[in-house]
């Protein structure tokens, strides 16, 4: 089950519907339903972030960081 509601998110953000459903799919796809994770969302307003990663990536800095 969804942390979220369908419901809700139709009725708080409807652009983000579609999203919504398909994250729930591949949720379902990897037999992940029921289980919890942190979620973390970075918004990059300079464009400086695909920069970042790339680095990030060419050093193996990239990966799990928890």
């Amino acid at each position: 089950m969804a942390a979220i509601s369908l419901t809700k998110v139709e009725e708080s953000a409807p652009a983000l519907v579609s999203l919504y459903k398909s994250a729930g799919a591949a949720v379902d796809r990897h037999g992940l339903d029921g289980q919890r994770a942190a979620v973390c969302l970075g918004v990059d307003y300079s464009g400086s972030i695909p920069e970042l990663a790339w680095e990030s990536r060419r050093s193996g800095r990239a990966g799990n960081t928890s």
